[in-house]
This record gives structure tokens, sequence and C-alpha cells, in this order.
């Protein structure tokens, strides 16, 4: 009867301190995923938001993107050890690609420096003149891991009429997710990571870029305005 007693508070005892183990283990694996996720947003805007703002004035016009891709010409230091880790003219693009080995997505930075003269800024826009850049070899990067989605919007300030004796209105901001040519006055970027552990667990990260100085004027297909 003892060794029927003492088994069984045993077991009991066992069988506590595993669920207790279990758990924890399940909280930090949970918790480290976060984390992880947390840190790829982090890299991946903080990269982002520094280079959009060290776009020099010759490059304003080459900056060209969608809802999800986007590529500008910008100074700062290549991420390749093959380069000199000095600030040069770089050639940068960011997307959303299917990872080379596996089924999941990724967001892909792709660089490459700029070894000609800039193309001169047209009337009708410069996208076609990104073909002209004379570019050294390219590489690419992963930024953050299971990405759902990437969403680029880009917002431009017109002015608005207003009577000579008054003071003149707020700027209209009007805005799309796309951009032909040119250096909006504001961006916002918006990065959705999916935790590998938890399939139904999305978290979105959001943030801004208002550019100072010289930007573009509103491309012409806002005029008229249709709603930002």
């Amino acid at each position: 009867m003892e060794l029927i007693v003492a088994s069984t508070l045993l077991t009991i005892v066992l069988t506590g301190v595993y669920t207790t183990f279990s758990t924890s283990i399940r909280m930090w694996r949970s918790g480290e995923s976060n984390y992880e996720t947390y840190e790829d947003a982090r890299r991946a805007f903080g990269i982002l938001s520094r280079e959009l703002r060290a776009i020099p004035p010759e490059a304003l016009h080459l900056m060209s993107g969608t809802v999800n891709t986007l590529e500008f010409v910008t100074l700062t230091k290549p991420m390749s050890v093959e380069e000199e880790r000095l600030k040069r003219l770089m050639w940068v693009s960011y997307s959303v690609v299917s990872e080379t080995r596996g089924d999941r997505t990724i967001l892909q930075r792709e660089e490459a420096v700029v070894e000609g003269p800039l193309p001169v800024a047209v009337a009708e826009g410069a996208r076609g003149n990104m073909q002209k850049l004379e570019l050294g070899r390219s590489y690419q990067f992963t930024l953050a891991r299971n990405v759902e989605d990437l969403y680029l919007y880009y917002q431009w300030a017109l002015p608005q009429p207003h009577p000579p004796q008054l003071p003149p209105y707020p700027p209209l901001m009007v805005g799309d997710t796309r951009i032909e040519a040119g250096v909006p006055q504001n961006m916002q970027f918006s990065l959705t990571l999916h935790d590998p552990g938890a399939a139904s667990l999305r978290s979105t990260f959001t943030d801004y870029v208002t550019f100072r100085g010289e930007t573009s004027p509103a491309p012409r297909y806002l005029r008229p305005l249709r709603g930002d």
C-alpha cells in the first residue's frame, strides 16, 4: 500500500512538473518567434527609412514603385561584403518574393553600385531612364521572412486656391499606390508578417517617411483629384 501511495504521489508530482515545463517551453518559443518577427520589421523599416532619406537631389526623378515594389537611387553603404564599406551612389530595390528554398515569402532588398552618370529627368517622367543606369554587380539580401504583404502608399501635397485676403489653406493630400517618377511628399509603408508557429497569428507594422526639401509634383493621373 505504501508503494502504491508513493507511486501515485510521484506520478502526480511528475505530471505537474511536466505540464509546467511544457507550458514554459511553448511560451518561450512563442515569445522568441514574436521577437524575431518584431526584429525583422524593425530592421527592414530602419534600412528603408534611412535610404529613402539619403536620396540625393540629382536622383529624385529616378524613384518609381507600385503597391508592393520600390526602386530608387540613394547614397548609402553597400551591404555586400564584396564591396567597399563606404557610402556610394547605389541603386536599390525592395520587393516581396518567394524564397529560393521552401514555400515562404521574404522581403528582398537588391543593390548595385551606380558606375555611370545618372540619366537626366525628362518631361514625361524618367521610369524608362532607369534602364539606362550603368550598374555594377547586383546583390540580393533577405530583410524579413514569413512576409504576408508589403503595402506602399505615396502622397503628394497640392496647394488649394484661396481668396487673396485670407491666409493660405492647408495643402490637400492626394495619394496613390504607384509612382512613375519622382519623390512624393510623404510615403507610408506597412509590412505584414505571420508567426510560423501559429498560422492564424498576423502582425502588421507601419511606418511613415516625410521628405524634406525638393520633391516632385503630383503626377498627372491624380489631376483632376480622385480622392486621397
